[in-house]
């Protein structure tokens, strides 16, 4: 296990100004913390005040006394703007190069005992984007092993092997105490360095520098692999520093690397779910990010944005407030669905869409006169114009593809197998007859039209495996099978309809084989125009919403594996996170 000591950088060197090239010799120390944050600190001593403020705001700031000039409060304030556009280029306590990048300063203190700048003293607390520790300088010659620490990685379950990348094998490594730092990111909902990415046997190749192929490359690569690794993990992961080791060139011992560059880097992050991931086991996730896998990523995210999807994947899994994951949920589904419907040419009902915008939009403006007259509304009503001109600007968006039709071509198309997904509850095997009786009978009506069922007669057979229904010569069974697995209805006048069942805290539920996608936008809609809040036969209540929210994910879920071609196992969220093998939800 890797330790969890923080890297503090002490030195000297020059503030600079980006915008006036200024520089202000200063003595230095910043550190990165365990989220990823850069923090640091910087005294500039023996300045001018006009070299630190402008002509207005040295005027504004300053109180005139006898021979005395004293300064009010305001010069902290215009300090803290002044300083807010800077780097730092200096060298270690031990001469090592340091560079530090868009430095935000947010605090300072003033300490100005005399008149004479020899004396004056300025403190300034600074976040910053990046930091670069230069120790030695890397040889395009040189064997190296390229560390990154990663935040929100769970590396629990992590078990001995690689990834296989063109710029070198990836394995993994924990922090120290790192079950512990989980469960504190658990608890607390906070983003934690929690392991490192290692890359070994790396050859700089033909680059000029080790620099631009750390941009280039290495950066590119790690970021596809974390994204990935994201998706796996269902958390989103980030980098916060990179640590470059070289091989001690004819060294007899193995493993005699020395540190030759680090860099910290305040990169986005964000809380972590850490809830039940897509792929557990690590010999899948091995698998999973594949050369072919991470290939395929690539082409994926220049013509679908799937780097974007996965984003908003990731943001709907972690805030915890089933309304907000529905509709971010909601936005990734669309992403998806509209890009692949726009890379195959199928954005629009009629093609090419200019042969709409010419020609049928123009037809369809002529007719909204007409139509208007035809209920009752004439150029003469008060509203006639406003009417008129909300329909034409609506009508413009007649000619997209519709929700489920463009969702439906996607899912056909990659062959997804998703009629396991948005059934209707019927009742629970164990409450018929009892407090789902009444529910039975009106969804028999309602879904299946047998209209004779209203205040039927309900019984269920000694073993428990047939419920009889009948009422005026006509009768109806449900029976379910020996492994409560399939459950079938048959009427007396020859209907047959096969039940879905799932185990549900260990009780049989029993749902019509709807499979209707529709409940999709119609929920989002109710969302966000309503609210939500109703709960009766046409509304939604929380535990409604939270079945189709559970059901959206998965939806999404073999989405991305179908359009990663993966093969190989995964974790089913809609059967108890059960591992199975994703080519049996290919049809």
């Amino acid at each position: 296990m890797e330790s969890d000591k923080r890297i503090k950088i002490e030195g000297e060197g020059h503030l600079i100004n980006k915008d006036s090239n200024k520089r202000f010799p200063v003595k230095f120390e910043v550190e990165q913390l365990q989220t990823g944050k850069i923090s640091g600190k910087c005294t500039l001593s023996g300045f001018e005040y006009e070299d630190i403020l402008s002509p207005l705001q040295f005027k504004k700031c300053r109180i005139i006394s006898g021979d005395l000039i004293k300064t009010n409060g305001k010069m902290d304030v215009y300090i803290i703007e002044n300083f807010r556009n800077f780097s730092l280029e200096g060298e270690t306590n031990n001469r090592d190069k340091v560079i530090i990048k868009n430095i935000f300063t947010y605090g300072c203190q003033n300490k100005d005992s005399s008149s004479q700048s020899e004396s004056r003293t300025l403190n300034l607390k600074f976040s910053a984007r990046e930091v670069e520790v230069s120790y030695e300088t890397i040889s395009t010659k040189d064997k190296l092993w390229i560390k990154y620490g990663i935040i929100n990685l769970d590396l629990r379950r992590l078990l001995r092997g690689y990834i296989e990348t063109d710029i070198g094998k990836i394995t993994f490594s924990k922090l120290k105490d790192h079950e512990e730092v989980i469960e504190e990111m658990k608890i607390f909902k906070t983003p934690l360095l929690s392991g490192f990415l290692n890359i070994t046997d790396v050859n700089i190749g033909n680059f000029e520098s080790f620099d631009s192929y750390l941009k280039t490359v290495v950066d590119t690569t790690i970021g596809k692999v974390l994204e990935l690794l994201s998706l796996a993990q269902s958390t989103y992961l980030s980098h916060c520093s990179v640590l470059i080791y070289a091989k001690t060139p004819n060294s007899k011992i193995q493993d005699d690397y020395k540190l030759k560059k680090l860099i910290m880097r305040d990169i986005k992050t964000k809380a972590p779910s850490l809830g039940q991931p897509l792929i557990r086991d690590w010999g899948d996730i091995y698998k999973f990010i594949s050369p072919k896998t991470i290939q395929k990523y690539s082409d994926l995210r220049k013509k679908f944005d799937l780097n974007i999807a996965f984003e908003w994947y990731l943001e709907s899994l972690s805030h915890g407030v089933l309304q907000s994951d529905y509709l971010l949920a909601c936005t990734c589904l669309e992403l998806l669905k509209d890009r692949y419907n726009k890379e195959i040419g199928k954005e629009y009902i009629v093609r090419p869409k200019k042969l709409f915008d010419k020609k049928g939009y123009k037809y369809l403006k002529n007719k909204t006169s007409e139509m208007l007259k035809g209920i009752g509304i004439n150029e003469d009503h008060t509203e006639y114009e406003n009417i008129k001109k909300e329909i034409d600007e609506n009508l413009i968006s007649i000619n997209r593809t519709s929700f489920n039709s463009s969702l439906l071509r996607l899912l056909n198309d990659l062959h997804i197998i998703y009629d396991d997904l948005f059934l209707e509850y019927l009742f629970s095997w164990d409450n018929v007859p009892g407090n789902d009786s009444k529910r039975l009978l009106r969804s028999l009506k309602d879904k299946l039209d047998i209209v004779w069922v209203k205040n039927a007669e309900i019984s269920k057979s000694d073993d428990g495996k047939t419920i009889r229904i009948s009422k005026d010569g006509n009768t109806a069974e449900i029976i379910i099978d020996e492994k409560k697995e399939k459950v079938t209805l048959k009427t007396s006048d020859g209907k047959t309809c096969s039940l879905n069942v799932k185990k549900v805290d260990n009780k049989l539920n029993i749902y019509f084989p709807d499979g209707t996608i529709n409940k999709i936008s119609n929920i989002r809609n109710k969302i966000t125009h309503t609210g939500i809040q109703d709960t009766g036969i046409q509304g939604i209540n929380p535990e409604m919403l939270f079945d189709v929210y559970e059901e959206l994910i998965c939806l999404i879920q073999r989405i991305f594996l179908a359009l990663l071609e993966y093969d190989g196992s995964f974790l089913d969220r809609n059967d108890r996170y059960e591992r199975k093998k994703f080519t049996d939800f290919i049809s």
